[in-house]
């Protein structure tokens, strides 16, 4: 069914306006060119629906979006979603996730490298996600896997930064476990370094064999302007 409608979409089955054309209600409006809607002062277009959607997008072409949103100004927002009746902020609309995102290929990321791939916020309580995800999950600038070799009691390696703005913030920590059993063996601190962009990983004392350790970079007060 999802098929049959995103083809609905893209290829519409019947044409009832031509390159040219003004946009005709009710019926499908085929272009060989993009249709721009704007408007100086207001909102450049409004969709609502009482029973369905209020705005559906897809996309047959490979590595294009269905629905892509671009904020001009560094504190606005590409896509922005609201709840109602309340007015709670529930991005993408839904009433208890903060962001819901799925896929059904595979290879198919929920973001792009930018100021937020991805962002969510819930009511500070328990009945509410401010992010659910099923299925694995990967952070691919922020987690790694370092080897302390034997006769050494720590690691550092340099972390590569992604996006416009780097993984590295002021308020960067790294969190690390070991992952290769020592009796005896742990880990005493993990140390980020913002100003070099390097972390380093110290045990208790020195390994008689090869001891893998890994890692994961967090924030501790992301950078976010939510809105009022």
């Amino acid at each position: 069914m999802a098929a049959v409608a995103a083809q609905a979409v893209v290829r519409p089955a019947a044409v009832a306006g031509a390159d040219g054309d003004s946009l005709r209600i009710g019926e499908v409006n085929d272009s060989s060119r993009v249709t721009i809607l704007g408007a100086r002062g207001a909102d450049g277009l409004r969709v609502g629906s009482d029973v369905g959607n209020g705005l559906w997008g897809g996309t047959q072409a490979a590595g294009q979006f269905g629905v892509l949103g671009q904020a001009g100004t560094s504190t606005g927002y590409g896509v922005g979603g609201a709840n109602g009746p309340t007015g709670t902020e529930g991005y993408l609309g839904h009433p208890s996730l903060g962001v819901f995102g799925r896929t059904e290929s595979g290879g198919t990321f929920g973001g792009l490298a930018g100021s937020s791939a991805v962002s969510g916020g819930a009511p500070l309580d328990t009945a509410h996600y401010g992010l659910l995800v099923a299925g694995r999950v990967a952070f691919y600038d922020r987690t790694g896997l370092l080897t302390i070799a034997a006769g050494k009691s720590s690691v550092s390696a340099s972390v590569r930064a992604l996006g416009p703005t780097g993984a590295w913030t002021a308020t960067t920590v790294v969190l690390a476990t070991l992952q290769t059993n020592r009796a005896g063996v742990y880990i005493q601190a993990a140390v980020a370094n913002p100003r070099t962009g390097k972390i380093t990983i110290y045990l208790n004392k020195k390994v008689t064999a090869a001891t893998k350790v890994a890692y994961f970079l967090l924030d501790l007060e992301p950078v976010m302007v939510w809105p009022s």
